[in-house]
């Protein structure tokens, strides 16, 4: 049976739903999938993932907002007649790449590397101009819903969202053994 939002959360007598799955009628299938959605974007990487965020960094500001979902960065370029490629450093070396005045505010310049923040990318300078930039990333698909009732994983990867719902509902559900065989 082919997957969908309304499939999976729908009553313990509908074939393919969570809870016909789990043979729980009580168990919140909402809070399950979107369990098991976050816990697959944090694993799989596949095209359907892959988007293009562009942008313009602000003279000054030394840090770019992640784009909307992101999971990963494949590629960070400043584009247009100044391209260049930004490289993924460690923390601390875009920390020692720092530049100061001699009054301690740093040197605005073109940046040349960047490590992730929790909602940002922190770059080794602040931009002296504003350069337009691309960022190729892994992006979380849009979360299954009412109004978005399919999506990759339900189309091309239903066996893994089905495992995945599984282990998220035998955890909720305090079985171990079944837990671990869905998420093995």
């Amino acid at each position: 049976m082919a997957q969908s939002y309304s499939n999976l959360t729908a009553s313990k007598a509908t074939l393919g739903s969570i809870k016909a799955w789990v043979n729980y009628a009580e168990i919140d299938a909402d809070e399950v999938l979107l369990e098991a959605e976050q816990w697959i974007y944090k694993r799989l990487r596949i095209e359907d993932m892959i988007a293009i965020t562009t942008g313009t960094m602000a003279i000054g500001t030394d840090t770019v907002s992640k784009p909307t979902r992101w999971r990963g960065t494949m590629s960070f370029t400043i584009t247009g007649t100044d391209k260049a490629s930004l490289k993924r450093k460690e923390a601390g070396e875009v920390e020692n790449a720092f530049q100061y005045d001699g009054t301690s505010v740093r040197v605005n310049e073109k940046p040349t590397r960047y490590y992730g923040l929790a909602s940002s990318f922190q770059l080794d300078s602040p931009p002296d101009k504003a350069y337009p930039y691309r960022i190729v990333h892994y992006a979380a698909l849009a979360p299954l819903t009412s109004s978005n009732e399919t999506n990759a994983l339900t189309d091309a990867h239903p066996r893994l969202l089905r495992a995945a719902c599984l282990m998220q509902a035998n955890e909720i559900l305090k079985n171990p053994e079944e837990r671990a065989y869905w998420h093995a």
